[in-house]
């Protein structure tokens, strides 16, 4: 074998005119793609172009990287018409594993139109330990489809997050949201063991988008309420902007300036509670108003958002799973009797009521000073300040009767 030609300039290379057109193939990136998407559904086309030239010295192009990516899921999740066909086989397979759960599929002439689940677990757990909070949220699915995830989630006893059920539907809306939430009614009140709840419902939203509407109907009688904090924050907007045209606040100092000034000096707990009575001033004190929860649930799903509808739902059924097993270990270390979070606030309120000032009404009733004089009725249980009915937790005012009581006998 002889060499009959040579040529020194090559313009096949990283940096000649054809980068990025033919140099790797499709196949190529997605074999070397596929394992990592298991573990990084997050995975960006930009990202896997940056990797194929840091690994390989390999230019490609933006749309070859997400056609990859796109055949790469295909080949380990299915592609997106099986994943939806899929669904009523997902369904049987819950009910049939995991008896108790909720999986309803709604279809228009085949065509799939929203999911609703909720597993037993999450049921059982919620009603095992109520408490009144429950916060409404929706999150984008990043898929082909683009749909929404709807949710409903709680806080557990040690302040976790503690999904009740989610919703896959196309868009946020008014519909949407009153089919989410008939079957929350559904999944709590239509069952053999009627659910009582001790206390009114709490749902806490940031924006509308339906979700009022669909609170009214399907829980009349449950307080619904805005983010508090959106109302403070915006609220606080109109005062920084006083002067500017067309402003409302400029409008009520024109009418009376000591109006403005008094305003001014409220706390927002205050104004707050002109427009839900109560209730307001109890979530504020207690770091519930926002929708921290919600948003801490959209976070831990995050990584599921992106994926096809079938790897989603069981990818969120997974860290459910998970979730509940690593807190059935942690609580069968706990050596008392109330979860670490709450023993630890009841400490604290103890020893905040200790130095409070009681008076006796009668034998069951005592009025205890602090900011304000706060009524504990001990034959009932309950306390003017109403904590307990959203922490189920003693307050300091009926800490500090009941240390009282244990002195005096």
């Amino acid at each position: 074998m002889s060499i009959k030609n040579f040529e020194s300039t090559h313009t096949c290379g990283q940096h000649g005119s054809n980068a990025g057109n033919s140099r790797a193939s499709r196949k190529f990136i997605t074999s070397q793609i596929q394992a990592v998407l298991k573990v990084r559904p997050d995975l960006r086309a930009v990202d896997i172009k940056n990797d194929m030239l840091s690994i390989f010295g390999i230019k490609i192009n933006y749309s070859k990287a997400w056609w990859s990516k796109e055949t790469a899921q295909q080949d380990l999740f299915s592609d997106y018409d099986e994943a939806y066909n899929s669904l009523r086989w997902y369904e049987s397979m819950v009910h049939a594993t995991n008896p108790g759960s909720r999986v309803v599929i709604d279809a228009d002439d085949g065509r799939f139109k929203r999911l609703f689940i909720s597993y037993n677990a999450c049921i059982e757990g919620f009603i095992a330990g109520y408490r009144p909070l429950l916060f409404l949220d929706g999150i984008f699915i990043k898929d082909r489809y683009r749909g929404i995830l709807l949710s409903a989630t709680r806080y557990d006893g040690n302040q976790g997050i503690f999904p009740l059920a989610y919703c896959v539907c196309d868009q946020e809306n008014e519909v949407n949201w009153k089919w989410f939430l008939q079957g929350l009614w559904t999944l709590l009140y239509d069952r053999e063991n009627y659910y009582q709840p001790p206390h009114r419902l709490v749902m806490i939203f940031d924006a509308d988008k339906g979700i009022r509407a669909a609170v009214e109907k399907f829980f009349p009688d449950a307080f619904h309420l805005r983010c508090v904090l959106y109302l403070v924050e915006n609220f606080k907007k109109k005062m920084k902007d006083f002067g500017h045209k067309d402003n409302d606040m400029k409008e009520l100092a024109a009418i009376d300036h000591r109006a403005y000034v008094t305003v001014m000096e409220y706390s927002p707990e205050r104004w707050a509670n002109v427009h839900f009575p109560g209730i307001s001033v109890l979530l504020l004190m207690y770091g519930h108003v926002t929708s921290n929860v919600a948003e801490s649930f959209n976070s831990w799903i995050r990584k599921a958002q992106l994926l096809r509808i079938l790897p989603l739902v069981e990818t969120i059924r997974k860290q459910i799973m998970e979730r509940m097993h690593e807190r059935r270990l942690v609580g069968q270390k706990w050596s008392g009797y109330l979860c670490l979070e709450a023993e630890m606030v009841l400490c604290d309120n103890i020893q905040h009521g200790s130095c409070l000032a009681i008076k006796h009404s009668t034998e069951d009733i005592m009025e205890v000073e602090s900011n304000k004089t706060c009524r504990v009725d001990l034959k009932n249980r309950t306390c003017s300040c109403r904590s307990r009915d959203i922490t189920r937790i003693l307050c300091k005012h009926a800490c500090a009767v009941i240390t009282l009581m244990g002195r005096e006998i």
